[in-house]
């Protein structure tokens, strides 16, 4: 979500009387080659009545019912969230939340073609947790966690799920890292799921700088191969990438894993263009990407997901114009 939908769902959410609160949230999928994201693209706040605050909360039937045929007109799926007013971190479902959400999961899915996502927001510290309803059998719908919930915007605030993105385990060979920015930080940062397309002298140069960071999972898009001409500046290429005519995507894996300093770590090669589809859909993957590429239209593609998608786009490269002595962004 938003930041601006973080803070409309705080404001209602995080009440003085620290009580429980609720209400229901549209959403928009957005789907890559492996994860499917639940965008949290509108609010839609109970009207007089339709909730009941009682230290507990419950809504009225013809709130659900209001907020379905908002999200099935606008061709959303539905959400629901509620808060646990002293909640830290990632919240699990207690029996009375587990079976309040059963309750109307299935109606959900018929009302508007997806299924129910369930949310619960930490009030102690504003964090969020998710999962989605899937149908298992006739009549009977369970939940899957998310791995995280992403708030998006002037800065980037994950909530993992620790049971499947464990904290990494700290290592000697990052100990200069950590003393920078601290452990909590170190531990967000290597969950990322990070992305470079363009595995050239720039991408090249933020894949090793994230490697040794201690980032855990990085998926390298390029579908470009070693040229000779490329050797003054690609750094850890060789003539013998040349000669065979390695693909750009296979050296930069090649190059992070022989510099990552997570225990855990994953480079995933992808010799295709983001303009692509199979490439768009990789790139959709991930939590945050370094845009390195040279040419307009992956750029233009890259901007769809920063706005479209909610991932956060780094874009890198810079020329030097020799004949003034300046500076200026590179295409």
């Amino acid at each position: 979500m938003t930041n601006e939908v973080a803070q409309h769902l705080t404001d209602h959410l995080r009440r003085a009387d620290g009580q429980e609160d609720c209400c229901f949230v549209l959403w928009r999928p957005s789907t890559g080659a492996s994860r499917t994201t639940a965008l949290l693209t509108e609010v839609v706040l109970p009207q007089d009545g339709e909730r009941i605050v009682h230290g507990t909360v419950d809504f009225t039937s013809a709130y659900f019912l209001r907020a379905a045929a908002l999200a099935a007109e606008h061709g959303c799926g539905l959400g629901f969230i509620h808060a646990h007013p002293k909640g830290r971190g990632w919240q699990r479902l207690n029996g009375i939340d587990h079976a309040a959400e059963a309750s109307f999961a299935a109606q959900t899915q018929v009302i508007t073609g997806r299924p129910l996502v369930g949310l619960t927001f930490a009030a102690a510290d504003a964090r969020f947790s998710a999962r989605i309803w899937q149908q298992q059998a006739p009549r009977r719908y369970a939940p899957t966690e998310a791995e995280s919930v992403r708030v998006v915007g002037g800065h980037l605030t994950i909530t993992f799920n620790d049971c499947l993105l464990p904290v990494p385990a700290a290592t000697n060979r990052q100990l200069r890292t950590v003393s920078a920015w601290g452990q909590t930080t170190q531990e967000n940062l290597a969950r990322l799921h990070v992305g470079i397309v363009g595995c050239g002298s720039v991408g090249m140069l933020a894949v090793e700088a994230l490697a040794r960071t201690g980032i855990e999972r990085l998926s390298l898009l390029d579908f470009d191969t070693v040229e000779e001409h490329n050797l003054d500046r690609l750094l850890h290429s060789t003539t013998c990438d040349v000669r065979l005519h390695r693909a750009k995507a296979h050296l930069a894996a090649r190059t992070a894993r022989r510099a990552a300093t997570a225990t855990n770590f994953r480079a995933t090669p992808y010799e295709l263009s983001v303009v692509e589809p199979a490439g768009f859909a990789a790139a959709a993957d991930c939590d945050v990407i370094f845009s390195c590429v040279d040419r307009p239209w992956p750029r233009a593609v890259l901007n769809l997901l920063a706005y479209a998608h909610l991932i956060p786009v780094v874009d890198g490269g810079i020329a030097v114009d020799a004949r003034g002595g300046r500076l200026r962004g590179a295409e």
